[in-house]
């Protein structure tokens, strides 16, 4: 369940690129909002409105309630229409539409998806997610793809599992460690690395023990 919940987080963000080069192509001057332009209620509006002219012939009333109170105003919103350097495209329009459905339908799938893991996670009742900073996804990651812990005979074996642990380099008879391995579980080093790093922030304990480490020259 987890790595589905993960392909299809995949197939969305693939999505939502497709949906900002639509954007720079039919509607360029929303560029100047930055993120705005991600956002639900700007994806909402677009769905309704998908290009430059038919926000310009939108009544204002409804460019209100599409966009609340945001920090575009829907006056300068239609005038940002108006001045588009962008003529109408209606395949355009169309492609733009049915993109946001899709990214709409992820939305509604990942919804489903997350609460049927936190169903799962609630059963299970793990004492992982009262770790301050580890939520139920990343809990029900680690969960999953280490599966058994009892099979893992010392913490080396699950860091290798998980491709964390750092390799060997030698030339000559000089020995040392270089960078992680990177092979195992690229899942689990995900919501390894992830956890560790909101644990430091959230957790005490982890907190005091990063810094005592920091103290000592490791590099964070």
């Amino acid at each position: 369940m987890t790595r589905y919940r993960r392909r299809l987080g995949k197939h969305q963000t693939l999505l939502k690129v497709q949906y900002t080069r639509i954007l720079e192509r039919s509607f360029p001057e929303l560029a100047t909002y930055g993120q705005a332009r991600h956002s639900a209620y700007m994806m909402r509006l677009l769905k309704k409105y998908p290009s430059p002219r038919k926000i310009v012939m939108a009544h204002e009333k409804t460019l209100v309630k599409l966009l609340g109170m945001k920090s575009i105003k829907p006056a300068l919103f239609k005038q940002l229409a108006r001045d588009s350097v962008r003529g109408y495209s209606s395949i355009t329009a169309f492609e733009l539409t049915q993109t946001i459905q899709q990214i709409d339908l992820y939305d509604t799938q990942i919804k489903e998806v997350d609460k049927k893991i936190q169903e799962m996670m609630d059963t299970l009742d793990s004492l992982i997610v009262t770790i301050p900073g580890i939520s139920y996804r990343l809990g029900s990651i680690i969960i999953a793809e280490i599966g058994v812990i009892f099979n893992f005979q010392n913490p080396g074996q699950l860091l290798a599992f998980a491709g964390v642990q750092p390799s060997i380099y030698q030339s000559g008879n000089y020995q040392g460690k270089g960078k992680m391995v990177k092979r195992g579980s690229s899942q689990l080093r995900w919501a390894m690395y992830h956890a560790s790093r909101l644990v430091s922030i959230y957790s005490p304990t982890f907190k005091t023990y990063m810094r005592k480490k920091a103290s000592r020259g490791k590099a964070l």
